[in-house]
Parts: C-alpha cells; structure tokens; sequence
C-alpha cells in the first residue's frame, strides 16, 4: 500500500490517486446501500443513543462509540450480504447499477458526499 492506505501517494501519482479514492468512494456507498435494511443496521442508526452521539460534533466521541463500530463491522465484512437486503432484490438477482457518488462544500465549508445532489 501507499502513503495512504489507497496503494497510491498523492505526492508521486495525483491522478492516481483520485482515480483510487474514487473507487474506494464507490466501493464503500455500494457496500452501505447493500446493507441499508439489514435489520441490525437499522436497529443501530434508530438508537437514541447512536444518534446522540452522531449529533454531538465530539469526533472522539463518536470514534469511540460501540456502535458505530458494529456498523462499521457490518458494512465492511467480507462475508457474504443477504440478497433480500440489496438494493437489487427483486431484479432477478441482476446486479445493483453502481451509484455516481457526487461530492459538494456547504456554506460552512464542509465536504460532503452522496448519491444525491443537495437541496438547496
């Protein structure tokens, strides 16, 4: 791996090393929307607590909170996701388009990342 963790430094290969953010980008959103209605993802974003802790703008509180790395756990696990879970379901087992990840900077300079442009 590179200086990033992305197998790319940033300093040698910039375009390479937005081509390989990007696809760890889309790599991560696909594995989040498969995962999206597994019940112990639900279960954990509509805790209180969890949502607490998500709202409080401590990093480290939220680094630091169990829950969030179960959630972590659950989207990054190697094993396999419950088709009845995927987006695709009911397609015919077809495969889940893959989702332009759009990137944009609020008013207060913030970056932020989704399938969906912001309102405005």
């Amino acid at each position: 791996a590179g200086a990033t963790g992305l197998g790319v430094d940033p300093d040698v290969d910039p375009a390479g090393f937005d081509a390989a953010l990007a696809e760890r980008m889309t790599d991560t959103w696909v594995r989040v929307r498969a995962v999206q209605n597994d019940p112990r993802v639900q279960e954990i974003l509509n805790d209180p607590e969890f949502q607490a802790s998500l709202q409080s703008g401590n990093p480290l509180e939220l680094l630091g909170n169990a829950q969030l790395l179960e959630l972590a756990n659950i989207i990054f696990a190697d094993a396999g996701v419950d088709p009845a879970m995927t987006p695709a379901a009911g397609t015919g087992g077809a495969p889940a388009e893959p989702a332009e990840i759009l990137r944009w900077v609020d008013d207060k300079g913030r970056v932020h990342y989704g399938d969906k442009p912001p309102e405005q």
